[in-house]
């Protein structure tokens, strides 16, 4: 199953505590900053989290995949 796929991650479902400020950054799949034609049954995300407090942790996550940016966009992953 070959497919060339633009992926964009969604991240969300942040539980901040008293709101701190979280940023993405680094995100990645199988170890490649902008992938195309992943064949990997389970591929492999990573991402790096940032924020000004300390001990700031996530809680949970949402990955969309989509193979049009306008999807993604309207919070909708059609590959995935």
């Amino acid at each position: 199953m070959q497919k060339s796929i633009i992926f964009f991650f969604c991240l969300i479902s942040f539980r901040p505590l008293f709101a701190q400020q979280i940023n993405v950054a680094n995100l990645q799949c199988e170890y490649q900053p902008q992938p195309l034609g992943v064949e990997a049954e389970h591929p492999q995300f990573s991402w790096q989290l940032f924020s000004a407090k300390r001990n700031v942790s996530q809680s949970a996550y949402r990955i969309l995949v989509a193979d049009d940016s306008m999807l993604l966009q309207k919070n909708i992953g059609n590959v995935w």
